[in-house]
């Protein structure tokens, strides 16, 4: 979307969903990346329901993927960074429908962590779905 694409939704009052989730080796068949299938079904939700689909966070918390080639990791203190400072632009502009689309299951704590933090110092719930939990 164009800046004034994205302005002129806001009286919309739209919810936000924001896909995270992890490069890292999937197998030798496979592109690396959970984070594919995040973006896909933040994507087609948004296009069912109106809803705006954020830009994903490719990048996620997965120390036990750092022996592979290619994968890229963030630290615990980063990842928790990166998500706060997207949540917290996104309220600072009084958008405040918020869903977290997350497709990598060792970001579910630090999420949890985020999303707490922020309920304590603004009053504001961040809803989360983790996709592979919700799979069953």
């Amino acid at each position: 979307m164009t800046v004034a694409e994205f302005r002129d939704r806001l009286s919309d009052d739209p919810v936000i969903l924001l896909p995270l989730g992890s490069h890292e080796e999937q197998g030798p068949h496979a592109p690396m990346g959970d984070y594919l299938l995040a973006e896909a079904i933040a994507l087609r939700a948004a296009e069912l329901s109106g809803a705006i689909a954020a830009p994903c966070l490719p990048f996620g918390y997965a120390e036990f993927f750092r022996g592979f080639p290619g994968g890229i990791q963030l630290r615990a203190a980063t990842f928790r960074a990166v998500l706060r400072d997207t949540l917290e632009a996104f309220l600072e502009h009084g958008i405040n429908r918020l869903v977290i689309l997350n497709g990598h299951s060792t970001n579910a704590p630090l999420v949890d962590e985020v999303t707490r933090d922020l309920r304590r110092a603004r009053g504001v719930a961040v809803a989360s779905v983790d996709l592979w939990r919700s799979i069953p």
